[in-house]
């Protein structure tokens, strides 16, 4: 617990946890019974051993049964202003989305190159909730798949949507998603035995394009500027964001479209799915180039005309928040987890979950912050968060721990 308070005050190598127990003693030993008395100053040694010493299995366990739940649900937090949650019906589920997230600085005992990386995160995350809820190391690249199996299996996510990217498009992950009870939405490409029927679906959404059901932001966009035009009125584009405006078409279609006769390696396909996303990049407030990139997807998410293209736009517009989670722990001013130089397999495994330990307390202060300072469209930056924490006694941060663990507001796991 004391390695963990310390990394939420951005101490997360040895020695600086080791000085801020120095440092802090008294309070921590008044804060917890369990803190021993301070005798001798702690070393960094003792640091790394006990990192290496941890049952990573109980470290893990610790996490996914205090650390995953969620305090304040989205729609109370302070939002982007391109989130739109409160169109969402309640039939709307979570994604649930993986992806592998190498430690830079890792290494494998005994091998002379540096490239080949010592722990590579493979995590389950909640992406509206901004929630991990599991995760398994592993020194081998491009392994996700084979991690995450075991994890989907033994969270609670029934009834929630699986995510991934084309690499772990496998058909060990839709059946691995359907015995868990949940539903996949997953991208084709030419790997993973997909090849034929990624063809397949391109064909089948040139020749139906016109019976496809959509959502295109394109269009919405372009209604917009005509009906400025007949009122008179001033037409304002989409807003741009790090220097591009983005834009997400879908067209959806039933499994019934699919020749029996071609390869399918997944079962329950019920959706077809083609994403059109177009990236406008913009400098100066002048439209510089444009580039459009189509993916398709299959999905075991019921096919209705109404519900079907709702759920699917919603797991588009929440996948990219693991990749934001994912920046956030490698950011230097935060987690810094891309620093750690080690190969021991436990050391590696209990950092990656002290950090998401932490993330979930640095998480809900942020909204806590946010909402207190009267935010309404943009909550406070992770890295702002962390510098009010690294300045307040470990009493007042500890009457935040406190309330997260205490008073969660909901619980599914």
């Amino acid at each position: 617990m004391t390695v963990s308070i310390a990394r939420n005050y951005g101490n997360t190598d040895a020695e600086s946890i080791a000085d801020f127990y120095n440092e802090h003693d008294l309070e921590l030993f008044i804060t917890f019974p369990e803190v021993p008395c301070f005798i001798a100053p702690m070393s960094a040694s003792t640091i790394r051993t006990a990192m290496r010493m941890i049952s990573a299995d109980e470290c893990e366990s610790f996490f996914e049964k205090n650390f995953t739940n969620i305090k304040i649900l989205i729609q109370d937090q302070v939002k982007y202003d391109e989130e739109n949650f409160c169109e969402r019906g309640n039939d709307i589920v979570d994604t649930i989305a993986f992806d592998g997230q190498k430690m830079k600085e890792t290494f494998r005992r005994g091998e002379t190159s540096r490239r080949h990386k010592g722990g590579i995160v493979t995590q389950l995350f909640n992406s509206p909730q901004r929630t991990a809820l599991a995760c398994a190391i592993t020194p081998e690249k491009n392994n996700e798949k084979s991690d995450v199996i075991p994890l989907i299996g033994r969270v609670n996510i029934c009834g929630q949507v699986v995510m991934c990217d084309k690499l772990n498009s496998t058909p060990e992950v839709s059946y691995a998603a359907i015995d868990a009870e949940t539903y996949y939405l997953l991208p084709l490409g030419d790997n993973n035995g997909n090849k034929e029927l990624h063809s397949h679906l391109e064909g089948i959404f040139n020749r139906n394009h016109k019976k496809a059901i959509k959502y295109s932001e394109t269009e919405l966009e372009e209604k917009s500027r005509k009906k400025a035009e007949i009122m008179g009125t001033e037409f304002r584009k989409k807003k741009a964001i790090h220097g591009r405006r983005e834009y997400l078409d879908i067209e959806l279609l039933p499994a019934s479209y699919l020749n029996p006769r071609i390869s399918n390696p997944h079962q329950g396909v019920s959706v077809l799915v083609k994403k059109t996303k177009t990236v406008v990049t913009v400098r100066n407030h002048a439209d510089i180039c444009e580039t459009r990139n189509e993916t398709y997807y299959i999905s075991s998410i019921p096919y209705d005309e109404d519900y079907s293209i709702r759920q699917v736009t919603a797991c588009f517009q929440d996948y990219w928040q693991i990749e934001g989670n994912h920046s956030v722990l490698d950011d230097e001013c935060i987690l810094n987890q891309d620093n750690l130089q080690a190969c021991n397999s436990n050391t590696i495994y209990n950092t990656a979950i002290l950090n998401k330990i932490c993330m979930p307390l640095i998480s809900y202060m942020r909204q806590r912050f946010s909402i207190e300072f009267g935010r309404t469209s943009r909550p406070f930056s992770s890295k702002k968060t962390m510098n009010w924490i690294q300045k307040m006694p470990i009493w007042y941060f500890m009457e935040f721990f406190c309330d997260y663990w205490f008073d969660k507001e909901d619980d599914k796991n």
